[in-house]
Order: structure tokens, then sequence, then C-alpha cells
């Protein structure tokens, strides 16, 4: 499931296993902290696009800068402050300004369905909300990359230690 939801192989989420288990810190925390700071989720969670297979697109085609620096690497782990631009001709900015306002409609219907049926979180939220952890100016879009997700801020409700295990 985990794999599933990042669009990474078996071998990458062992690596990030390895990473986040030398670590000082809980592996399991860490590991979904490197995984949500991917560069392609990252795109994704903006809502610049719909899937993160197509972010994994938009990044290879070279059109995701970070810092102004153009990034073609999809799995780039972007740091506090990173701040994520699009370098786009006039046809592709258009679609990612729909692809944007589209999750914002996703957003608000979520949420009105939520309200109705008084219910506070659901495990669909993952794929509807950005997160604390970035910001989005949807005039220029560009985003923001704040800080690391904490545990708090991770959108998908996953049991990090059925990972951990099947790891060990």
């Amino acid at each position: 499931k985990l794999r599933f939801n990042y669009g990474i192989t078996e071998k990458q989420l062992y690596t990030y296993y390895n990473t986040a288990k030398k670590s000082k810190y809980l592996t399991g925390t860490l590991l979904l902290e490197l995984l949500e700071s991917r560069l392609d989720t990252v795109v994704f969670r903006l809502g610049y696009t719909q899937t993160i297979s197509s972010a994994r697109q938009l990044i290879n085609h070279k059109h995701v800068l970070i810092n102004n620096r153009i990034i073609s690497i999809p799995s780039f782990i972007c740091k506090p402050n990173d701040i994520i631009s699009l370098s786009v001709n006039k046809k592709l900015k258009d679609l990612i300004t729909n692809s944007v306002l589209a999750k914002q409609l996703r957003q608000e219907l979520v949420l009105k369905k939520m309200k109705q049926v008084n219910l506070v979180k659901s495990r669909l939220t993952g794929y509807f909300f950005t997160g604390n952890h970035l910001k989005l100016n949807k005039n220029s879009l560009n985003g923001i990359f704040l800080f690391p997700p904490k545990q708090k801020d991770f959108l998908l409700k996953i049991d990090v230690t059925k990972v951990l295990q099947y790891f060990k």
C-alpha cells in the first residue's frame, strides 16, 4: 500500500527504510517524512498534477524548478523553505492551473460532504488535501515546502509498524 501510494519500487522503499533506520529519530516517522518530502509527492500534493505518476513525468520533462534551478529527479528530497515553481509554456500552464482549480473544488466538495455526515477525518483526506507543510500561491503557481511534515500532518493513514516489520 505504501509503495502504491507514493509510486515507488520496493528497492526505493528499502533504501528509504535504511536511511531512516540509521537516524536517531523514530524510524517510521522519518520514513514517512522522507516519502512526503520527495519532489514528485510535493508536486502532486500541491495540486499541479492529478497523480504522482503524472508528477514524475512533469519533473522528468524538466518543467519543475526548485529555487529557480531545474530539477529532473523525481526522488529529489525537498528541504525547508524550498520554492517550487514551473517552467512551462502557456498550454501546459493552463493545464496545471485547471488541475489546481480542480483540486480546490474537490477539497470543497469533500469538506462539504464530511460536514454533512459530521465526519472530521477520513481515510480519503490524503488524496484531497495539501497538508500544513506546503503552501501554494494560486496566482503565480509557486509552492513553498515549509518544513518536513510531522506525524500529525501525514495525510495518508498508514500503519508504519507493518512496514517496519516487513523489512526487519
